[in-house]
């Protein structure tokens, strides 16, 4: 993991422009009076579509899928084109060219995760990196560059609103499309060639027989991003109108979702018995939904929604672990890591509606979600774990020190 130091540290800052954009957008939306569902609906469009147009177009699919790292920095360097193009022109604030600027970089920013996820899948299908170290890289990037991004959140827009939110982005995009100018996508060719010289029949059993083991890894992260997508909804109206909590409370119980994420990198190994952890996904969103109902105190709820984000983070660094070693090509890491992004996109924007809906029914419980979103889950880890660990059990690859 040390050897992968550099690595995580420039995907962190990289992508941290991409997170503190999108709480400034949400804050500066509301700030115009605009409605931060609707927001969320246009931006849940504009990620389907450029869903669509990327499986739709071959040739920018095939550029992703064999020169990931020069797309990247094409990327980053589109977003530094885009960025400078806004400057001048939000100024002047209005909510439908927030709206229009918050597209452009939900685009960059579903383009972006897609190449770092091929770029990643690639070192495992070289036998690089194991499957599992390298999932739990990308999980310590990106829980990296949300606490960096909401972090700052606050004094970059105290130095100017949107156009300063613009100008750190430009700087994040800079080190991304710099940093990953100067590496080569040499050695993807070189596999990609191994791939295609792979007889179809043989690609296409391989992946048939998987296919049961993504769809269940799908459907529970599906349910795990909708307990986090409620939480991240309810949590402010609970601390402010219910429990009285202070701002500082607020954020104490966000920092230790963030703190059981990072713990989970940290022990999520490949083998033994901290690698069978994912499985008690389910206990997180019980415990959260049972605790934070039932009880005030400040203590008990950071202790679980510690153990929420240790869960989340936990079967997250395990579904994209299956991923990796479910599909032969960077083709399908593309189509699955397009189907999530997808996915967690429509989630947050339906999930406050949803929720904005039971709430208005007085004599409903919303502790029923929970459970029964925990039961779900429940059965969809065990299904998942006796299941994988019948197919995988013989597919035990070794991995070169390079």
């Amino acid at each position: 993991m040390v050897r992968h130091l550099k690595l995580i540290i420039i995907l962190a800052f990289t992508l941290a422009g991409d997170i503190l954009f999108g709480l400034a957008l949400i804050w500066r939306v509301l700030a115009l009076d605009g409605s931060a569902k609707t927001l969320g609906l246009f931006l849940c469009v504009i990620t389907l579509v450029t869903f669509a147009l990327q499986k739709s177009s071959v040739g920018f699919r095939r550029m992703l899928e064999k020169t990931p790292r020069r797309s990247f920095m094409w990327i980053r360097g589109v977003g530094v084109g885009f960025s400078i193009i806004f400057i001048p022109l939000l100024w002047h604030e209005t909510t439908w060219l927030l709206y229009l600027v918050g597209a452009i970089a939900t685009i960059i920013n579903f383009l972006s995760i897609l190449t770092l996820e091929a770029m990643i899948a690639h070192e495992v299908l070289e036998k690089r990196i194991s499957s599992n170290k390298a999932s739990r890289i990308l999980q310590i990037a990106i829980l990296t560059s949300s606490f960096l991004g909401a972090s700052l959140l606050g004094t970059i827009l105290a130095l100017g609103n949107i156009v300063a939110v613009l100008l750190f982005c430009i700087a994040t995009y800079l080190v991304g499309a710099i940093c990953f100018s100067t590496q080569s996508d040499v050695g993807i060719q070189k596999i990609s060639q191994v791939q295609t010289a792979k007889t179809a029949s043989n690609q296409k059993m391989t992946y048939g027989n998987n296919l049961s083991v993504l769809r269940l890894a799908f459907i529970g992260l599906t349910l795990l991003m909708t307990q986090v997508s409620a939480f991240n909804f309810l949590l402010p109206l609970i601390a402010q109108h219910e429990k009285f909590w202070t701002a500082s409370q607020y954020g104490f119980i966000d920092a230790a979702a963030e703190l059981g994420g990072f713990l989970a990198t940290i022990i999520m190994f490949e083998k033994g018995i901290f690698s069978k952890l994912w499985i008690f996904a389910f206990l997180g969103i019980a415990l959260v939904d049972i605790l934070f109902f039932a009880v005030t105190d400040i203590y008990l709820i950071c202790t679980a929604t510690l153990f929420l984000g240790f869960c989340v983070s936990c079967f997250r660094i395990k579904q994209r672990e299956y991923i990796y070693d479910s599909v032969s090509n960077t083709e399908e890491i593309l189509e699955w890591t397009g189907r999530i992004t997808a996915m967690t996109a429509i989630i947050k924007a339906l999930t406050p509606l949803g929720l904005a809906f039971f709430i208005s029914q007085p004599s409903f419980d919303l502790m029923i979600i929970g459970i029964v979103v925990g039961t779900v889950m429940l059965i969809v880890t065990s299904v998942l774990y006796f299941y994988t660990n019948k197919e995988f059990k013989q597919q035990i690859p070794s991995y070169s020190s390079v």
